[in-house]
């Protein structure tokens, strides 16, 4: 979808998410579409914000840098948790 180089690896865009993931400044959101809730972090990898999403089952569903961040964390459907640093914490003290 454009969202990465041409000759982008699997390995390169899967670090990309590795690196988002673990910004501790990173937001987490809880997203529900019908009945189904999904995570989502919102965070930035080399100068660009990108959104990551994911199952409560832990399987990725889809990794991209939205056109407009804030439109996506103003929607209903998405409610803040905190940041990674807090999320973390609040787990495991």
């Amino acid at each position: 979808m454009g969202h990465l180089a041409p000759d982008a690896s699997y390995e390169e865009y899967e670090s990309l998410i590795q690196r988002v993931l673990a910004n501790p400044l990173a937001h987490v959101y809880a997203y529900r579409y019908g009945a189904t809730t999904y995570g989502v972090v919102l965070g930035r990898d080399s100068g660009a914000c990108w959104l990551v999403m994911f199952g409560l089952d832990g399987v990725m569903e889809t990794a991209f840098p939205p056109d407009d961040a804030e439109g996506y964390t103003r929607s209903r459907r998405m409610r803040l948790i905190g940041i990674v640093r807090e999320v973390v914490d609040a787990a495991f003290g």
